[in-house]
């Protein structure tokens, strides 16, 4: 871990923020007290999709819904 000034972070800001981007960690001091941690954000995870086959299923479990909503709309159109 790193540890800067206030003073140094506020005149170096963007080469301290490149070194937390590579992973570092800063420990940010102010009259020799640590006042703050300066760490990269870990991306986060997406989640993943729900089973739409299986909430379809549930929906519908007779299968396929006639007339479809694509039919439903030429006819209105038409």
């Amino acid at each position: 871990m790193k540890t800067v000034s206030v003073r140094n972070l506020q005149h170096l800001l963007g080469s301290y923020l490149d070194e937390v981007e590579r992973g570092e960690t800063i420990i940010v001091r102010r009259r020799d007290k640590a006042i703050a941690r300066i760490v990269a954000i870990q991306p986060e995870q997406p989640s993943p999709w729900p089973d739409l086959e299986a909430r379809v299923q549930a929906l519908y479990p007779d299968g396929v819904v006639s007339p479809s909503a694509s039919d439903v709309l030429y006819e209105d159109r038409s």
